[in-house]
């Protein structure tokens, strides 16, 4: 990724705890990642919000609380999940398989 200079302008105290986690040599890469995830959560937060009730009266999802959690379990078992979790690659699950 390129990178480019700018000029922030920090309250002291914000900088000093800034140096306290990432050191004076680490403030660029620390301060970059903090704001990447803050962007991706603002962005997050704008889908959901601008789709909020997107299938209000569909039953694509069930119609009770419990009938949701079965459809979403059954999502998240057909996934492997779990491989994807403990990082079992699909050809050492397929080669077990045969």
């Amino acid at each position: 990724m390129a990178l480019v200079r700018t000029n922030v302008t920090l309250p002291a105290e914000v900088l000093a705890l800034v140096d306290q986690v990432a050191g004076p040599r680490g403030r660029s890469a620390y301060i970059a990642d903090v704001v990447a995830r803050q962007v991706r959560r603002d962005n997050a937060l704008r889908v959901i919000r601008e789709t909020a009730g997107a299938l209000r009266g569909s039953k694509t999802w069930g119609e009770t609380p419990e009938e949701t959690d079965r459809i979403l379990r059954e999502l998240r078992e057909s996934w492997g999940r779990d491989d994807k979790i403990w990082g079992v690659a699909p050809s050492e699950t397929e080669d077990e398989q045969q």
